[in-house]
């Protein structure tokens, strides 16, 4: 499945959810800087630069990516994110707090 058609023409999207569809890349939705949740479970994400990539969504607070080879594939996925997106609130369906911020600060910085 592609997401770049919805990159296209949902500029205003705050919710987006694609579990379970074989997505491979999450990267083009970087450009939808109305983005509040993402969950893309259970799909096929595996490359950490896609997180990197969706660091410029200031406003994302919720991503759920659980279950895709990226959680498993990127060492210290889970700090990574967090460090990645600074407004994350919850990650995979847990609530995001200060010491994973702080560790995850001392661990990329």
């Amino acid at each position: 499945v592609d997401l770049s058609p919805v990159s296209k023409h949902c500029f205003n999207l705050k919710y987006l959810t694609f579990e379970c569809n074989k997505v491979q890349t999450i990267s083009c939705l970087s450009a939808l800087n109305s983005l509040v949740q993402i969950n893309g479970s259970y799909n096929r994400i595996n490359k950490s630069n896609d997180i990197y990539l969706l660091s410029s969504l200031s406003n994302i607070a919720i991503l759920d990516l659980k279950g895709n080879e990226i959680c498993v594939t990127i060492n210290n996925y889970r700090y990574y994110t967090i460090f990645c997106m600074k407004s994350l609130r919850m990650l995979d369906g847990k609530s995001v707090i200060n010491k994973e911020i702080e560790a995850s600060s001392n661990m990329y910085s």
